[in-house]
């Protein structure tokens, strides 16, 4: 799978889950994975910049920059790994964190929770794209 295409399968999977078509968004999930996981991490990569894009429109010039010490996020009490796997991911993504990002993939790939965690991503990005598109400009 070239850039292009998974780019464009990156970009259906966000707008079927943010239409909230989750048999959609699986099923354009396991059409990216069928190239591999490194396809899974490019995909992450692409569910996160979203979520970047997103966090920034709703925090306006209120968003963090990397001189005010950049995005963070406080784990509630009982969230799933596949949930901090997520927002971590998120948030290693929009800090522009190359050692993290990777590192927390890594450890998704070798975890049971492995599909949810990607998944888990992909529902949070998609919500806050929505939030985002609802909010006033």
């Amino acid at each position: 799978m070239d850039t292009t295409q998974l780019t464009q399968l990156v970009t259906k999977a966000v707008k079927q889950a943010i239409a909230q078509d989750k048999d959609g968004a699986l099923t354009t999930l396991h059409e990216i994975s069928k190239d591999g996981d490194f396809q899974i991490y490019a995909a992450c990569c692409g569910f996160a910049q979203y979520g970047k894009a997103a966090l920034i429109k709703l925090y306006g010039d209120q968003a963090p920059t990397p001189d005010t010490g950049g995005w963070g996020f406080q784990a509630l009490d009982g969230a799933s790994p596949p949930e901090l796997f997520a927002n971590r991911f998120l948030v290693a993504y929009a800090n522009d964190d190359k050692v993290t990002a990777p590192a927390l993939f890594r450890t998704a790939l070798e975890s049971e929770q492995y599909v949810e965690s990607v998944w888990a991503l992909l529902g949070n990005c998609a919500a806050l794209a929505r939030m985002a598109a609802s909010a006033r400009p």
